[in-house]
């Protein structure tokens, strides 16, 4: 079993120091970005992220493997900062509590969502091109190489990832796009981005989806409020193109980052 376990670690760290991974980080020790800005650690056991001067425990070894093998993992809870007397003694050990984990660069994961119950569905007419966009703020930096949609109908789309203009709505300038036609079994659709777009957190971007023009029938996308606090929901109409009208419910949608 040692060696099993052995082998494993063995196989992370060396996964992770593909992305400047520091190996011989120490557990809430002091800790400096690699060179390359890179905040990730590693101590053997933990994945750990250099956060606010401290090496900071992110998951185990072992989970960040089974996620870079495409598994669910779910994150056991983590060991939480030792604490020391009132006198200023030995730690004293405390209990581990559950965090929230960030997830290491290179693992695909959903960045941003809004994906709460539906409250109606914007209609995207067909055969003639209907344009509806959400601005959403990147979570974190990296490849956003596919959106996610609670759809219904035969979705018949053009997809594409723009930045956004001063005054908030979509800007003409393309970073990233995808396409998708067909219906689907499930709630949600999922449309690869072909051309896949950098995304850095911190910065708003527009996710624009247009209806095919000639597709087959009307399609629609789930709608939730504006339950989404940190973008907007736009639509376009066919009199009126490059005409950006603010929609008062957010696309229900799910960013896909690695």
């Amino acid at each position: 079993m040692r060696r099993v376990v052995f082998v494993l670690a063995t196989l992370v760290m060396a996964s992770l120091a593909v992305t400047s991974c520091q190996n011989q980080a120490v557990m809430w020790a002091a800790c400096a970005p690699a060179a390359d800005g890179s905040p990730w650690g590693t101590d053997g056991t933990y994945v750990l992220a250099c956060d606010g001067g401290t090496w900071k425990p992110v998951m185990t070894t072992d989970e960040y493997f089974r996620i870079s093998a495409g598994q669910d993992v779910t994150i056991a809870p983590l060991p939480s900062p030792p604490a020391t007397t009132p006198g200023g003694g030995a730690p004293v050990p405390t209990t581990p509590v559950p965090t929230v984990p960030t997830t290491p660069p290179g693992v695909r994961a959903v960045d941003q969502s809004a994906d709460g119950p539906s409250t109606g569905d914007a209609l995207m007419t067909c055969p003639t091109e209907w344009t509806r966009a959400q601005t959403f703020t990147a979570g974190r930096t990296g490849t956003l190489d596919g959106v996610s949609l609670r759809s219904a109908g035969t979705m018949a789309a053009s997809v594409s990832v723009r930045t956004v203009a001063a005054d908030g709505t979509p800007s003409p300038t393309q970073i990233g796009s995808g396409s998708r036609t067909g219906s689907s079994t499930q709630p949600w659709t999922e449309i690869s981005l072909s051309s896949p777009a950098a995304v850095q957190a911190g910065v708003t971007y527009a996710l624009v989806v247009t209806s095919s023009r000639g597709c087959g029938g009307d399609w629609s996308i789930a709608v939730n409020a504006d339950a989404y606090p940190a973008g907007t929901s736009w639509y376009q109409v066919p009199e009126a193109p490059g005409v950006w009208n603010r929609s008062g419910e957010d696309l229900t949608f799910r960013t896909w980052v690695r």
